[in-house]
């Protein structure tokens, strides 16, 4: 059961991985049960974790499996690396007079030697164990194409309209971008409209495009059940429509039980998907490892995207199973529209009201970007950890500055998405088949884990787009240059 949720927001008012950080002080509206078995904490508890938070910052830990090759997400090898080791787990034990020096040494050498060691000094016992595995698997590069490996035959002359969901949001824009390059690559034709995070933009441009006689369109993270009409209107019209990063049908929509999940009259024929599942489980594996088990946590959720919804689905699910002492404090719903005053306001608010919060959950980086802003008003960007996804350029480049909030996201390759939206259409004009699960399970979006560890990863540009050249990749496939 969560404490504090509310359907409405309120007003009012780079940390490696390693590094493990907890703040509690003193602090308590609703999402089902059924959602999370996560704890609730009385005053007492409270009061208990700030013993527990002292005795956490006296200790030092090492963790982290054996170097091994291991399945990604999607079925890619990773490596794991071990961890080094940075603290000593038992330095509040340290013993006094005389003994004291043997007692150093024997400490240093329990903490970074043994795996069995207890964690009985102070805070919760939780075992974090299988929180690092994934955190290791998903800071590990990403160096193979996971498309798909049929040669295809693209058509020639084609005309395609790509809506962007919002021109304002970095990453609507960066993924929109990325359809636009790759139908190009084609020899394509292609028309770009802001939907400016506006229905009514949405269905006028599904129309504009079928007064011009696309052949397709490219939703990029709109909701279909926004523009059904249209929608019918378009395929009416012989106009295939494909959407990604939208959560549309596949298997996000599957996983949060969407009425229409699979393709029909009212829906887009193929989605690109992220994958939100996975990403969620992440997200919340490194919450608890940073807090060393004792994540308390407030969830920011948007209303406008349905694959937003499996993240936070599979994040609360995660931290249900993977941390039996974390909890879920608070959850508000924000909007992209009023983002850039709504989400400082709320985060300032709701860690006046909840001071135990010590990790915040958003969406994607312009959510994270807007909470970080809040933190820093608040004075706690270094015991509050903001955890995102998508990896768009300025979220990056917070986390890597390492002096803000913002300490993770899984950052999501922008320019895959667009590449398979464009083969599913070579696809849909060529007559090939698509909405199989085979193809959804190619079509999932490459992620990695970046924290300020592995900045080096990134693009010049600032982006994450994959440990490999991508857009080459699809063109080969598509047997162009």
């Amino acid at each position: 059961m969560f404490r504090g949720s509310s359907d409405e927001p309120s007003t009012g008012a780079r940390g490696p991985p390693n590094k493990r950080r907890l703040h509690r002080d003193t602090g308590g509206s609703d999402v089902t049960a059924a959602e999370s078995s996560l704890p609730t904490r009385n005053a007492e508890g409270a009061k208990r974790g700030l013993h527990a938070q002292s005795a956490r910052n006296s200790r030092r830990s090492c963790s982290g499996p054996p170097e091994k090759e291991t399945r990604g997400m999607r079925g890619r090898k990773r490596s794991r690396k071990m961890r080094d080791c940075t603290r000593s787990r038992y330095r509040s034990r340290l013993l006094a007079g005389a003994l004291a020096l043997i007692g150093i040494f024997v400490v240093a050498a329990a903490g970074c030697g043994s795996d069995d060691s207890e964690s009985d000094s102070g805070g919760g016992n939780a075992d974090i164990t299988e929180a690092q595995a994934i955190v290791d698997e998903n800071l590990a590069e990403v160096g193979d194409f996971s498309g798909p490996t049929t040669v295809r035959t693209p058509p020639k002359n084609k005309h395609v309209l790509i809506i962007n969901c919002a021109g304002a949001s970095v990453g609507c824009t960066s993924q929109t971008r990325s359809a636009e390059e790759a139908a190009k690559s084609l020899g394509w034709e292609t028309t770009v409209i802001d939907g400016q995070g506006d229905p009514n933009r949405y269905n006028d441009a599904i129309q504009q495009g079928i007064s011009l006689g696309v052949d397709g369109i490219v939703l990029a993270s709109i909701d279909q059940r926004l523009v059904q009409d249209s929608l019918r209107d378009a395929k009416a019209a012989g106009i295939n429509v494909v959407s990604q990063w939208s959560g549309n049908i596949g298997p996000s929509a599957e996983y949060i039980g969407k009425e229409d999940a699979e393709p029909g009259p009212n829906t887009v024929e193929m989605e690109t998907p992220q994958p939100d599942v996975e990403a969620g489980r992440a997200m919340a594996a490194y919450a608890i490892t940073q807090t060393d088990g004792e994540a308390h946590v407030l969830m920011l959720t948007t209303p406008e995207f349905p694959n937003e919804d499996a993240k936070a689905k599979s994040f609360r699910e995660s931290l249900a199973e993977l941390c039996p002492s974390c909890e879920i404090v608070d959850e508000q719903k924000v909007n992209q529209a009023q983002a850039t005053t709504q989400v400082p306001e709320t985060v300032k608010a709701r860690l006046g009201a909840n001071p135990e919060i010590n990790v915040i959950w958003v969406p994607y980086d312009d959510i994270g970007i807007l909470a970080d802003q809040g933190v820093r008003e608040t004075g706690r960007t270094d015991d509050v950890t903001i955890v995102s996804t998508v990896g768009i350029a300025p979220g990056l480049e917070l986390i890597c500055g390492g002096e803000s909030s913002m300490k993770a996201t899984i950052a999501e390759a922008p320019i895959w998405p667009g590449h398979a939206s464009i083969d599913a259409l070579v696809l849909l004009f060529t007559g090939g088949e698509v909405a199989t699960p085979e193809l959804f399970e190619e079509y999932t979006t490459p992620t990695r884990l970046i924290t300020e560890e592995n900045c080096s990863s990134l693009s010049s540009e600032g982006n994450w787009n994959g440990d490999y050249d991508i857009p080459a990749a699809w063109q080969e496939l598509w047997g162009v240059n």
